[in-house]
């Protein structure tokens, strides 16, 4: 294995997220998360851990809540997450370790 992706679909398209990858791919992440973002119509995080909805960009982490999954996250050491529910997510984390739980 040399590379792993976390993928999903919107929009009717497969979009897939670098990870493990030491954060090279940190840009073109936050990217596929902005376009998400204005594909869903998502605004601004609004800080409401009960009800999580909207989106937040930094050097630190790019994600969205809410849309058509929980959340898409890509962090800047390399982690990628998408979550479909609390149960359901596929994830590759800094070190290149991959997962998905159903």
């Amino acid at each position: 294995i040399t590379n792993s992706y976390v993928c999903f679909v919107y929009n009717n398209a497969e979009h897939c997220m670098k990870g493990g990858d030491g954060g090279a791919s940190f840009a073109t992440n936050t990217q596929i998360i902005q376009d998400y973002q204005t594909f869903y119509n998502l605004g601004t995080f609004n800080n409401d851990w009960s009800n999580p909805q909207g989106c937040e960009f930094d050097s630190e982490g790019s994600y969205c809540y809410g849309g058509g999954f929980d959340v898409v996250d890509a962090n800047f050491d390399g982690d990628v997450d998408v979550f479909g529910s609390s149960s359901e997510y596929c994830d590759v984390a800094s070190d290149g370790s991959s997962a998905c739980n159903e």
